[in-house]
């Protein structure tokens, strides 16, 4: 009897784990696929209709913040950012010019300036280096001049740092342009000045212009980065007087070579100067006799795109180089 009770009590219990275990596994399952549907309707629950109905469509006008930056707290950021710009070009700059001293060409560095800096930057930094490399190659014809003697100690004094830094904590060239000036102080344009004033010809204009400065050396004359005759020419073609520009062009060469597109700065002056507005030409023959002198068929002429914008929006004058 005792057995049979335990036996009893043994099925008993069996059945009712094995409906519990059934019943749970079908709990689960439909527990789990509930979950699921209801995660996933919530992950990527999407506004009804009438939640993006026109009617509930308003715009919430914040307040203004109470706690904004000062005026001088703007001005003092906009300064650091400056300088930090700034002191990047510079560091820019200081590797190039390490370059050029140490062997590499000037178009070499500034191609290379090209990728860090504006166009004008690195268009001035190679007409910096082209100044010196002129003032080296005639400074012993420029020490003949009068007042040349600080310009000749600034260049021994400027060369010698730079061999004793093997070109190293240079960021930047002394204003070359502005320490020449003083050399043609002696020289008078009142006969030419007043030659214009008199309505004296093209071809008597460029003889004085040439008597003026007969006692410059050619070499000097003819360098595109010391001339004076290169402020002569912008004058001239500022006055209308292409015809005497162009004598002077034709006579100097070198003064309008160009190989590379850092250094067509006087093709880019005189296409500048007579696109202006107002600019006449009463000679037909003029204009492309201007145009050869400047040796635009020789070699390939590249503009930069605010230059080509500039000069695209240009007046007549400007079509006549088609």
């Amino acid at each position: 009897m005792y057995k049979k009770v335990i036996f009893v009590a043994v099925v008993i219990c069996g059945a009712v784990l094995l409906f519990q275990t059934k019943n749970t596994a079908q709990s689960t399952q439909v527990i789990s696929a509930d979950e699921a549907s209801i995660k996933i309707t919530t992950d990527i629950s999407q506004p009804s209709v009438e939640h993006l109905s026109n009617d509930n469509a308003h715009f919430t006008v914040e307040p203004y913040p109470k706690n904004v930056p000062s005026a001088g707290y703007c001005m003092s950021v906009r300064d650091r950012v400056s300088g930090n710009n700034q002191s990047q070009k510079k560091h820019y700059k200081t590797q190039a010019f390490y370059a050029f001293f140490n062997g590499s060409s000037k178009e070499f560095v500034t191609d290379e300036l090209l990728h860090k800096l504006s166009w004008n930057e690195v268009n001035s930094f190679y007409r910096d280096i082209a100044i010196w490399e002129a003032l080296l190659e005639h400074k012993v014809l420029l020490a003949r001049l009068p007042h040349s003697e600080q310009l000749i100690s600034t260049i021994e004094g400027f060369s010698h740092d730079i061999m004793k830094n093997q070109g190293r904590y240079v960021d930047f060239f002394m204003q070359w342009e502005d320490k020449i000036l003083p050399l043609w102080q002696d020289f008078s344009f009142e006969a030419i000045n007043e030659a214009h004033k008199m309505g004296a010809s093209d071809e008597e204009l460029v003889a004085l212009i040439n008597t003026t400065f007969s006692a410059v050396p050619k070499p000097i004359l003819e360098n595109p980065y010391l001339s004076p005759l290169s402020g002569v020419i912008k004058s001239l073609l500022t006055l209308q007087k292409i015809t005497a520009a162009t004598l002077l062009f034709e006579q100097y060469p070198e003064l309008v070579f160009f190989n590379n597109k850092y250094t067509a700065e006087p093709q880019k002056m005189t296409l500048e100067i007579i696109g202006q507005a107002g600019y006449t030409i009463d000679d037909a023959n003029t204009l492309p006799r201007l145009i050869k002198s400047l040796n635009f068929n020789q070699h390939p002429f590249v503009l930069n795109k605010d230059e080509e914008v500039f000069l695209a929006h240009q007046i007549s004058p400007m079509h006549c180089l088609c």
